[in-house]
């Protein structure tokens, strides 16, 4: 029995295609995965003991410093503006 069997083709048409800017409703937390290069994650786990000792913390975790990161882009169109120019240069259209 295929996965679809069971429900009317008729009713998967009718159905609409998601509002572009619907809010997503989370019942967890998402969570976030990348693949870094060994220069960028000893550069992050250096800054994490940077601010450590700037903080006056034994450790600050990685994922502190990308939520933080992520609210800055968020607060802060500067930083917006820069990000947005470093992941057009970095990832040109013709490149997949």
């Amino acid at each position: 029995m295929g996965k679809l069997e069971g429900v009317g083709a008729a009713t998967l048409r009718r159905e609409k295609a998601p509002v572009q800017n619907a809010p997503i409703i989370q019942t967890k937390q998402p969570r976030l995965s990348a693949d870094v290069s060994p220069d960028d994650y000893k550069w992050l786990y250096e800054f994490c003991v940077e601010i450590a000792n700037v903080v006056g913390r034994v450790k600050v975790k990685h994922v502190w410093v990308i939520r933080a990161l992520i609210h800055e882009l968020r607060e802060n169109p500067e930083l917006k503006l820069s990000i947005i120019n470093r992941v057009r240069e970095e990832n040109p259209l013709d490149s997949k």
